[in-house]
């Protein structure tokens, strides 16, 4: 039986960090023949970081990146064997919560093709054509904060 789920913010330093970037290279980059190491964002260290913490074990993150009014969505990551358990979700939730209470309208993103019926699922919508980005086909989605008045 699984424990509470934490979804916590930290700065881009020290361990829980650094066991966020193996996180994301097992889950985004080795599926893709591309190694384990995680390449560091020029706008890495000025981004949010978020992680799921279930048993004192990182089992997933997501990066929000600041532009203005609204943010990037990025390098969002599940362990395969935690997927399914309404993490990402729970992830999801927790990074617009903390953008909309930080007063940002829109949540932007560039999904794989194979993540876009999970962010459909999370309120996001299909914006412009699809595309291929690090090799593989994405498509930008965005979803707003707030409602219009």
């Amino acid at each position: 039986m699984r424990t509470l789920l934490q979804i916590i913010e930290i700065a881009p330093v020290g361990e829980r960090y650094e066991e966020s970037r193996r996180v994301r290279g097992k889950v985004l980059r080795e599926p893709l023949g591309m190694g384990s190491l995680v390449e560091m964002f020029p706008f890495e260290a000025k981004s949010w970081h978020f992680l799921a913490i279930v048993d004192k074990r990182i089992v997933g993150c997501a990066l929000f990146h600041p532009r203005g009014r609204e943010g990037r969505l990025f390098q969002m990551a599940v362990l395969e064997e935690f997927r399914g358990q309404g993490i990402g979700r729970a992830l999801v939730k927790f990074l617009e919560d903390t953008a909309r209470r930080r007063n940002f309208d829109t949540v932007f993103l560039h999904s794989r093709d194979y993540a876009v019926s999970f962010y459909s699922r999370c309120g996001y919508g299909l914006v412009g054509d699809p595309f291929m980005e690090i090799g593989i086909p994405h498509q930008a989605m965005a979803k707003p904060l707030r409602e219009k008045k």
